[in-house]
């Protein structure tokens, strides 16, 4: 099932960047992830990866309207794992914050959080991750 979900960016989010072996995003506050999936029947998943911001605030993710994961975050990064299904077509992630990004110096983006490392894990029949 290699390739059976797809990972397009939606809005909220600032592009790619990336130091060492880390990547990562930044979100405005509100963000969108669809999850493409063209296997033809529905899929178990895995999402995870690590989260952190600026200063204290609480994050939430959503697989369209059901909450999937929340957290209290900072500086240091927090790992977030959850399991979901992805129906025939696709998803709809949202991740929300309950602070609105800001600037820091002289970067004009509004940053709230950011994500490190995200991955979409298909599992496999047996149900192991």
């Amino acid at each position: 099932m290699v390739g059976a979900v797809r990972v397009e960016v939606g809005s909220g989010w600032y592009g790619a960047e990336s130091f060492k072996d880390e990547t990562w995003r930044w979100s405005s506050g509100k963000s969108e992830l669809r999850l493409r999936n063209a296997s033809g029947g529905p899929l178990a998943t895995v999402v995870r990866g690590r989260v952190a911001a600026l200063d204290a605030r609480s994050v939430r993710i959503f697989l369209g309207d059901a909450m999937v994961w929340s957290g209290e975050i900072g500086e240091k990064q927090v790992a977030f794992k959850f399991g979901c299904t992805v129906p025939e077509g696709g998803a709809l992630l949202r991740f929300v914050a309950d602070k609105v990004g800001r600037k820091v110096g002289t970067d004009p983006r509004m940053l709230s959080f950011n994500i490190f490392d995200l991955e979409v894990v298909v599992q496999p029949a047996d149900g192991q991750p």
